[in-house]
């Protein structure tokens, strides 16, 4: 049975990231996967770097969430909104923080997806930068992990899904989403 985690890298309430991650469990649960884990990023609490760092022994309750999703996940998703031109704060801290050693269980043996999402013709460099930051996670600490080279750009999210994540009729965007979808799941 895959296990799945999908990181949401906005912290904004209603974000369109979070219409996206709605979106994949949507098509994740249509191919029966049960088991999936989206940590509620509203409550993101995770300090930047010049704050504090995390310790596996005193995590928040929200850093719990996102250690134990990608932990007991086989595929993770991570989601970004393009924000100038690149990923969010929210998900490079995130990487900051939990790329260690220490944090080995969220990096061992595990496919990494990366997707970006815009309210126009965007997404492809957060998604870009979140797989060239995780794979340098991956291939400093000698984890054995697949990085996909697979990207999906959700662009004109709003138009293409609503608030719930469910399809507003655009079969390219589908299909596209479909084939995202299916090239990590297969992977397992």
């Amino acid at each position: 049975m895959t296990k799945v985690a999908i990181i949401i890298g906005s912290s904004r309430e209603s974000s369109n990231t979070a219409r996206f991650a709605k979106a994949i469990k949507i098509n994740l649960e249509a191919r029966q996967i049960r088991h999936i884990s989206i940590p509620d990023s509203t409550q993101y609490d995770i300090p930047f770097l010049n704050k504090g760092s995390l310790s596996i022994k005193s995590l928040t309750s929200y850093q719990k969430q996102v250690f134990d999703a990608v932990a007991q996940a086989d595929v993770i998703f991570f989601l970004s909104p393009e924000y100038n031109w690149t990923m969010s704060a929210e998900i490079l801290n995130l990487f900051h923080h939990f790329g260690s050693k220490e944090f080995f269980q969220m990096w061992e043996g595990k496919t990494f997806a990366f997707a970006g999402v815009s309210t126009g013709r965007g997404g492809k460099m957060p998604a870009i930068d979140m797989s060239r930051v995780v794979g340098k996670i991956v291939g400093f600490f000698g984890f054995k992990s697949f990085i996909s080279p697979k990207i999906f750009e959700s662009q004109l999210t709003a138009k293409v899904i609503d608030t719930n994540g469910a399809s507003l009729g655009n079969e390219g965007y589908d299909k596209g989403l479909s084939d995202f979808i299916d090239y990590h799941i297969n992977k397992n």
